[in-house]
């Protein structure tokens, strides 16, 4: 029975120390992990917000650069008013109001009145 005995007895040591050691390398391995994330995520969040910003900046000057060209079509397909937006005059403005979006292409907004 003593063999028996020192033979649980050594095997639960054995069990218990393999566990001790596993779980300080698990620790270690985990406690050291977050901190390269951190560091990645970042320069990460850092790149995309220097990225998004400089993109911004592109289409704000696309957008205050280009100007709006619209075409009006009438029922028989007949073109009623042409030209920029900002130029037309005020009874130009009245039909583009009242007509209806078609689709937009190479800057050109195209619509179509229906009465």
């Amino acid at each position: 029975m003593k063999n028996v005995s020192k033979k649980n007895i050594s095997a639960l040591f054995a069990l218990l120390l393999a566990g001790t050691i596993l779980t300080s390398a698990k620790s270690n391995t985990i406690a050291n992990l977050p901190e390269s994330d951190t560091l990645a995520d970042d320069h990460y969040t850092e790149y995309v917000d220097e990225y998004i910003e400089e993109y911004f900046e592109e289409i704000e000057e696309e957008v205050f650069e280009s100007q709006e060209y619209v075409k009006v079509y009438n029922e028989r397909d007949e073109l009623v008013v042409d030209g920029l937006r900002s130029e037309l005059e005020e009874e130009q403005l009245q039909v583009l109001r009242q007509a209806d979006l078609l689709t937009e292409l190479s800057g050109t907004k195209y619509y179509q009145l229906n009465n």
